[in-house]
């Protein structure tokens, strides 16, 4: 396995973490609903 990429030590910073609560949760379904039906914007 010889694979290579260029890597430039780029720092992404630290990440956060979503915290899935039921109203999270609800508007995430909210939000993809309305995306698939084309719908806002």
């Amino acid at each position: 396995m010889e694979h290579q990429f260029d890597y430039g030590f780029e720092y992404l910073g630290s990440t956060y973490r979503d915290v899935i609560t039921p109203l999270s949760e609800k508007t995430y379904l909210s939000i993809t609903q309305a995306i698939n039906n084309h719908i806002g914007g």
